[in-house]
């Protein structure tokens, strides 16, 4: 089945620019503008990225300390390509003390990773 590109006309453009003209107290929607402001500037983002494969229909999970994470149950990862994981939340202060888990159930080995507030980590997980 084909997809079906809906051809926008000389006129619909046009009303679309004017409705976007209309509203001028509009904040822009440009992540470098927003990004800019104080209040974003202050936050601080946390990443974990885990570089391994898993295998279809496999999914990697986090436990830890520190983050809202707890050592008892895993938070799903988000897949971002075949050999990446990724992790992120806004964290005020501390130290993320983690492990990565194949499904929620098959720990990794070696020592426990640690990364701090605001800070990104890329891992390589050994299973």
């Amino acid at each position: 089945m084909a997809c079906r590109v809906k051809r926008q006309t000389k006129q619909s453009a046009a009303a679309k620019k004017t409705a976007v003209a209309k509203t001028p107290d509009a904040e822009p929607k440009c992540a470098a503008k927003k990004c800019a402001t104080k209040k974003c500037a202050s936050k601080k983002i946390t990443r974990i990225i885990a570089k391994i494969n898993v295998g279809w229909g496999n999914s990697l999970f986090i436990r830890g300390a520190g983050a809202e994470l707890n050592w008892d149950k895993g938070v799903a990862m988000q897949c971002i390509s075949e050999d990446e994981w990724l992790w992120e939340q806004y964290v005020p202060k501390g130290d993320i003390t983690f492990k990565l888990l194949v499904n929620d159930s098959q720990w990794s080995v070696g020592d426990d990773f640690v990364v701090s507030a605001g800070e990104s980590i890329i891992c390589r997980p050994e299973f």
